[in-house]
């Protein structure tokens, strides 16, 4: 007898935590379904994976990003930010409210 691993008492538990109103059809169908993805995904680990390339390796493309290396003319001293931005108090820049 293979003891399960996702109970209808994990399920409704799970239900009560995220606030979800479950029906108890809702509760033992998605207790069956997730035993099941569980039993999949066991299935899947069990897979002799060596020598099998990572996806990352698949294209053979290398990060062709620049180089990420400061360079003066984008820096600005802290005064001059100040100055262009609309408006400052006490050498804080005010913006407008993202949260309400």
């Amino acid at each position: 007898m293979t003891h399960a691993l996702i109970t209808t008492e994990t399920v409704r538990r799970t239900a009560t935590l995220g606030r979800l109103a479950l029906t108890e059809a809702e509760i033992r169908d998605a207790a069956l379904k997730l035993e099941g993805i569980l039993k999949h995904f066991s299935l899947i680990q069990k897979i002799d994976t060596q020598g099998v390339p990572q996806a990352s390796d698949m294209s053979g493309l290398h990060n062709i990003a620049r180089a990420d290396v400061p360079r003066s003319d984008y820096l600005s001293s802290a005064t001059r930010l100040l100055e262009l931005a609309p408006r400052v108090t006490r050498a804080h820049v005010h913006v407008q409210a993202v949260f309400e």
